[in-house]
């Protein structure tokens, strides 16, 4: 079997994609960077936001929360989501809370430690800058949560009563009765709705995007297809956010069976965007720290940390298009800590995003954009070829058998315990599971729409990015987060060997081949120095307690 190496990890002359990756971070202290950035951000005037028009790709929280916020400035906001109500996102799963660094229980809690909590159980994988912004914002996310009417659990005086999350030594966990994720959802799309009375903000529903369309450069708009007649449709726009959540679904296991946002990814990546380090996808419990008591066949995944590379300001290597939300990496690193997805979500869509979206649209000069221009004729004929070459096979295998024999081979091959021998394995199955599927494929034709091809279209692209996720699981050669190797197990001679605190992100060539680049990422904050100052501490106290004692003694 030819074994895949890391040969290719550096791109070649001959290849477009970027030598370097600009994270953008502005100078200074951590704490100071957010508020140096935010008040030098140039500001787009409110009768240029009356004219301005963004779509919002996705349906859960960080798409409620940022077309919520971004119509209240003055934006004409386009939400394109495939579910008809938000009850039906995967953001009505989430149990876990909402994290806030607000020391109600008076235990020492601060940003500080918020942050360092978050970067070790990443196990020091996402970029820094990024994570001391998020437990900044976190008070605020709280503040305007609890604005919205999202039933917390209080105590006996009206206060709100924090709890402490699995594996944590503080309470910053603010839980709605097990249904946080629910509840949120719900008061941002209720936040949403009277963004749409008012004119501001439209719901696009059954709707999946296919295709972003790309004009000298700047994303434009995008392609959908209509989940109900099957027609491709354009929708132009000025600036396009992806928000329609993670990967997971490839896993074909609850809660995510095909109802993530692989298909709006993929067609983001085909555009030229980059995609970092898609195979952290968490896997429950994603503990890195008791892997040894984890069963090999508990491949529930839940939530991936991998996602489009984007930079301080949520901007992707396309200009024009933002991620945010389970649709960027930078934030959690190589594990998610439980409460921290919801909060990324909100920030990024109610803080972050509606600050960089301004300076972007009023530094750029956006010529008018019509339907009918040449960038979204290409891409429309992109999504037609495709769907054509799929109706057209006439083969004798459903879609849904292909989907189970993919999702098998992901979970019991790429799941939650991953052997270098089995992700080489798998890599040969899906590229031989990926032929039969383009001969022997199985559509009815009919003259009316088929939703049988959506999970052609599905499995389609699953194929694809299933293969690009092994790919990057076999260059990282070490365990780290939920990402377990365990030919490079912590207890393995061989871990020493670990790459280190990088981002691998990749990018698809004209050709079709995947070229990776590596970004390092650096940092200030230093876990033996942590250790150190927690050691001073003990110390410190037991001096206090001899003293106490000795004087009782006296």
């Amino acid at each position: 079997m030819k074994k895949i190496s890391a040969r290719h990890d550096r791109p070649q002359k001959k290849n477009t994609v970027p030598l370097m990756l600009n994270a953008a971070i502005p100078p200074g202290s951590l704490k100071d960077k957010w508020p140096y950035l935010a008040a030098r951000l140039p500001q787009l005037p409110p009768e240029k936001k009356e004219k301005s028009s963004i779509i919002v790709i996705g349906g859960g929280l960080a798409a409620c929360a940022a077309s919520a916020a971004l119509a209240e400035q003055g934006y004409n906001v386009k939400m394109i989501t495939k579910v008809e109500s938000p009850i039906h996102e995967n953001t009505s799963y989430m149990r876990g809370g909402l994290n806030a660094s607000r020391n109600y229980a008076n235990d020492g809690d601060s940003d500080e430690r918020f942050f360092r909590d978050t970067i070790e159980y990443g196990s020091r994988r996402s970029r820094e800058a990024d994570v001391y912004r998020m437990a900044q914002l976190s008070g605020r996310v709280l503040d305007t949560c609890s604005a919205l009417c999202v039933p917390f659990l209080r105590d006996e005086g009206g206060m709100l009563l924090p709890r402490t999350y699995p594996g944590g030594n503080t309470a910053r966990s603010f839980q709605a009765r097990g249904q946080t994720g629910r509840q949120l959802l719900q008061a941002f799309h209720a936040a949403l709705l009277r963004q749409k009375k008012r004119g501001k903000a439209s719901i696009i529903s059954r709707r999946e995007t296919v295709e972003i369309a790309i004009e000298q450069g700047h994303a434009r708009g995008v392609i959908t297809r209509n989940l109900i007649n099957g027609n491709e449709e354009a929708w132009p726009a000025d600036a396009v956010v992806m928000a329609c959540g993670g990967y997971s679904d490839i896993y074909n296991s609850k809660p995510n069976p095909l109802s993530g946002g692989i298909i709006p990814l993929w067609a983001a990546y085909r555009a030229g965007a980059g995609f970092a380090n898609p195979c952290f996808s968490l896997d429950l419990p994603g503990n890195a720290t008791k892997w040894k008591i984890v069963p090999e066949d508990y491949n529930a995944a839940h939530r991936c940390s991998g996602g489009l590379w984007v930079d301080y300001q949520l901007r992707t290597t396309i200009t024009g298009l933002f991620a945010i939300g389970e649709a960027n990496f930078s934030t959690h690193g190589a594990n998610c800590m439980p409460g921290n997805a919801p909060l990324q979500e909100i920030s990024d869509g109610l803080f972050i995003l509606p600050a960089v979206i301004g300076a972007y649209l009023s530094k750029t000069k956006l010529p008018e954009i019509r339907e009918t221009d040449a960038a979204f004729t290409k891409a429309m004929s992109k999504a037609k070829n495709r769907k054509q070459k799929l109706l057209t096979i006439h083969g004798r295998t459903s879609p849904e058998e292909f989907h189970h024999r993919f999702s098998a081979i992901m979970r019991d091959k790429a799941g939650f315990i991953r052997y270098s021998y089995r992700l080489q394995q798998a890599i040969k199955e899906i590229r031989g599971l990926r032929s039969e599927f383009y001969r022997d494929l199985l559509l009815p034709e009919t003259t009316y729409y088929n939703i049988t091809y959506e999970t052609a279209e599905k499995i389609a692209v699953c194929l694809e990015f299933g293969e690009l996720l092994i790919k990057d699981a076999l260059l990282r050669n070490e365990t780290c987060g939920a990402h377990f190797r365990m030919d490079y197990a912590p207890d393995n001679a061989s871990s020493s060997k670990s790459e280190g605190t990088l981002v691998r992100v990749w990018f698809r060539q004209a050709a079709g081949e995947d070229i990776p680049i590596k970004e390092m990422l650096k940092f200030t904050y230093s876990k033996k120095a942590d250790e150190h100052h927690k050691k001073s501490i003990r110390l410190k106290r037991n001096t206090d307690n001899d003293i106490r004692q000795g004087k009782r003694n006296g």
